[in-house]
């Protein structure tokens, strides 16, 4: 009897520990990854981007892209698996719902770097939310994988490296990578999710980025083809990239980058004269086109006095950038009266707005 009840508890152990190396190998719990990536120096906010994707949306190499007609956004924060469920700030939904409201012969692809999956049954404003995207037939939400996404790229070497993860700028520099990447394989358009998309995109030319002011190109918008040219300019950046990388400088790899492209194009030291033009098919987009507002002046788009002059700014424009690192903890109430961010969502993303409760 004694004999049978240890061979019992020997099973029973047995069985929990093959429970648990199951769980911590096949589930890579939060917990796991962040005793084991504080080991390896590589930043906590990034901990849901090595996490398998057992509960998430298709991943984007197992399904066939538009190419050169796409426009790409991106969502690179844990926050999806930290909800345990598929998460998107309005104003995030409003970039996306703008971007295919106004150019339905494109497909528009929101793309998570965190696993999770949709659950209508959440409840939340953001559930409400994605579930109107859905409505509209152009726009898909993928997973990106990042590991498996870099190989056989130029700068597989790097994110192995990881020295991309253990950077100051850890997120801001693994976003500013994915879009160039994401461009050098698809071609198409890519926008950061701080936008209002206000005009349809058809007339702007396939390679292009936008100045951000008369010595700057910024890289929160831009395009480039995947059979032409745009191919070459764009693998000159990722080359650039890994060539040059510093994980303790901002703009290292996005602006930087891009302005760079230019002045190596254009045979110039900086781009004030070639503004609104073009150097080898990569062509130099005015900031009315995107940055009718320059990031000191963000706050007019949060003043109900500065109406009138924000839409006389953008009359030009076919996105408007509201700068979300400065802007992000200004807040507006959705009942509040015409200031202007709010004023052109109302317009470009109906369905977002309708489906927030309280503040945009």
């Amino acid at each position: 009897m004694f004999r049978r009840k240890s061979y019992t508890f020997i099973l029973y152990i047995i069985v929990l520990s093959i429970l648990l190396i199951y769980y911590i190998a096949t589930f890579k719990t939060v917990a796991f990854y962040k005793v084991y990536y504080n080991y390896t120096g590589i930043n906590s906010t990034l901990i849901c981007h090595f996490l398998d994707t057992y509960d998430s949306l298709p991943n984007i190499q197992d399904t066939n892209i538009a190419e050169e007609t796409s426009i790409f956004f991106v969502e690179t924060s844990c926050n999806s698996y930290d909800n345990g469920h598929l998460t998107i700030h309005p104003r995030q939904a409003c970039a996306v719902e703008s971007a295919a409201l106004a150019n339905p012969e494109r497909t528009v692809y929101l793309l998570y770097l965190s696993p999770g999956t949709f659950s209508s049954s959440a409840g939340t404003e953001s559930s409400r939310i994605i579930k109107e995207l859905q409505h509209y037939p152009n726009i898909k939400l993928l997973h990106v994988s990042m590991d498996r996404f870099v190989k056989s790229s130029p700068v597989n070497d790097l994110r192995k490296s990881r020295k991309i993860h253990t950077g100051k700028y850890a997120l801001s520099h693994t976003s500013d990578v994915l879009r160039y990447l994401l461009l050098w394989k698809y071609g198409g358009i890519y926008a950061d999710l701080d936008v209002v998309v206000i005009k349809n995109l058809g007339d702007i030319p396939e390679n292009f980025a936008g100045a951000e002011d008369d010595f700057h190109l910024a890289s929160g918008i831009m395009g480039f083809n995947k059979y032409g040219i745009g191919h070459k300019h764009v693998e000159s950046c990722l080359n650039d990239i890994a060539q040059h990388y510093d994980g303790n400088v901002w703009g290292i790899i996005g602006p930087y980058i891009v302005t760079k492209l230019a002045q190596r194009l254009c045979k110039v030291p900086h781009i004030k004269n070639f503004i609104g033009k073009s150097c080898e098919n990569f062509h130099i987009l005015p900031t009315a086109a995107f940055y009718p507002i320059f990031y000191p002046a963000w706050r007019l788009f949060f003043n109900k006095d500065e109406l009138d002059h924000v839409k006389n700014k953008s009359q030009s424009s076919y996105m408007l950038h509201l700068w979300n690192k400065l802007s992000i903890d200004e807040r507006i109430d959705i009942t509040s009266g015409d200031v202007p961010y709010l004023h052109f969502a109302k317009k470009y993303c109906p369905r977002t707005i309708a489906n927030v409760l309280e503040y945009f």
